[in-house]
């Protein structure tokens, strides 16, 4: 009920702020309408984490996917259409929605911010590089830093665990 309140709401804010800045054309996506899907977004994802866990059913999912659908749209719009300063904000705001998934202990934070920041330096590589050999070669370089990690944890957990007669394993 609330998720289908959030979307109606923005649908209005929208539409209105489309009739408020030109009156009579057809539907052109402007800034301040992306800005107001973006702050739709954002505060949906607020709304989203006050009431986490605070009634029987947890309805802060669908805030979330909402929220974060919001945000998506709202920055997408202006960020792969405009110039790097739209970029920042996107990179930014993927970060934040990233961070947050630390503390909130929420997955769909962690793969939207993952998302976010992936498809933002998608964009760059073929706006810079403009072949997909370079796309190519950073995939291999953001597999070989995961494998290392991957390998750094193992051998971390064998060096620091303890065998069950007490003494450390040499």
């Amino acid at each position: 009920m609330l998720a289908t309140g959030v979307v109606s709401f923005s649908s209005l804010a929208v539409d209105a702020s489309l009739q408020i800045q030109t009156p009579g054309t057809d539907y052109d996506w402007h800034t301040s309408q992306t800005l107001a899907v973006a702050a739709i977004g954002a505060s949906t994802l607020v709304v989203g984490v006050v009431v986490r866990g605070r009634t029987a059913r947890d309805y802060a999912l669908w805030l979330y996917v909402i929220g974060l659908a919001g945000l998506a749209v709202g920055l997408g719009v202006e960020t792969f259409d405009d110039g790097p300063g739209w970029g920042a904000l996107w990179m930014a705001t993927s970060l934040v929605v990233l961070g947050l998934s630390i503390p909130l202990q929420e997955r769909l934070f962690a793969a939207a911010g993952l998302a976010g920041v992936f498809a933002y330096l998608a964009r760059l590589v073929f706006d810079v590089f403009e072949t997909a050999n370079a796309a190519l070669a950073l995939v291999v370089v953001g597999l070989l830093v995961l494998g290392a990690g991957m390998l750094y944890q193992r051998l971390t957990q064998r060096a620091f665990s303890r065998p069950e007669g007490g003494k450390p394993a040499a």
